[in-house]
Formats: C-alpha cells, structure tokens, sequence
C-alpha cells in the first residue's frame, strides 16, 4: 500500500512539474512573431500590389528578425518583388512594418509565404496566406472619363464663344 502511495504521489508531482513548465515564460519563449497583414486570406486584388509584413513583439523577445518571402512556392526578392533564384532574407525591425511589392501578376489564385527564425535557438516558423488577383475592368477608366470632361468643357467654350459673337454681330 505504501509503494501503490508513493507512485501516486511521484506521478502528481511529475506531473504538476510539466504543467508548471509549460505554463512558465520560458516556455512561451516566442522571441518575435512576423505577420503577413495584407493581402488578407482570400482577399481579390489588382495585379499590382503591395505584401505588408508586421514584426510583433512577444514574450522574450528580440528586436529584430530575417524574413524570407515566397511567391507561389518560388523565392522573391522583397525590395523589388521579382524572382530570386535563392531566398534573399529581409531585416524587420521590431514593430517595423515592410513592404514587399508585387508588380504584373498573373490573373488567379496566388500564395505569399514567409519564413523566419524568431531566435537562434528556435526552429523555423512559416505563414501564408493565399489570394486571388483579378483583372481591373478598364484600367484606364480614369483618363478616358477625364478626356471626356475635357471635351464637353472644350465644347461648351466653343458654343459660348458663337453665342457672343452671333449676338455681336
């Protein structure tokens, strides 16, 4: 009875010391956490767009963290946005956001991916976020409305001139 006793109290200690160290901030050691902010998860976009990534501050964290983008599976260069033949990591300060743009994608569903070391003695943690690009109805929309504007005031400067004139005359 004493053996069957002590076993039960070795085993609640054990286990009161694995629920104590998971709970510990050591344990939620998370130094920096990078988040893909834009585009959003499903989210319908132009062609040209801009990737926002957020450097967020956690428990024991560091000031800073190398973030590698990815572009449908392919390494991107995140000053400019175009292919890189190998990951080309960019520096994110802590609670710094960095834009990555994305210049003449395809119309389609696309994935950003993102891995970093939060620290030296973490493994490697990944996010994505996958989003459609959709073609703009007519992209130049704006300048053609602002011929048209243009015209009719031309027009109209025209019809006011004759009108003076005709009634000069």
């Amino acid at each position: 009875m004493t053996s069957t006793l002590l076993r039960s109290l070795v085993a609640v200690v054990m286990v009161a010391t694995v629920v104590v160290s998971l709970a510990s901030p050591a344990a939620a050691h998370l130094a920096i956490r990078v988040d893909i902010r834009a585009p959003e998860a499903g989210q319908r976009v132009g062609p040209n767009t801009d990737v926002v990534l957020f450097a967020q501050p956690m428990l024991a964290g560091v000031a800073h963290a190398a973030v590698s983008v990815y572009l449908d599976g392919h390494p991107i260069n995140p000053a400019t946005g175009s292919a890189a033949s190998r990951a080309l990591p960019v520096d994110i300060a802590l609670l710094a956001q960095r834009r990555v743009p994305l210049r003449h994608l395809g119309v389609g569903s696309h994935t950003i991916a993102i891995s970093y070391r939060p620290d030296v003695d973490e493994p490697v943690f990944r996010s994505s976020v996958s989003f459609v690009v959709v073609r703009k109805p007519f992209p130049y929309l704006t300048l053609v409305l602002v011929v048209l504007a243009a015209a009719a005031v031309v027009l109209v400067v025209v019809r006011q001139r004759r009108r003076i004139r005709r009634d000069e005359a």
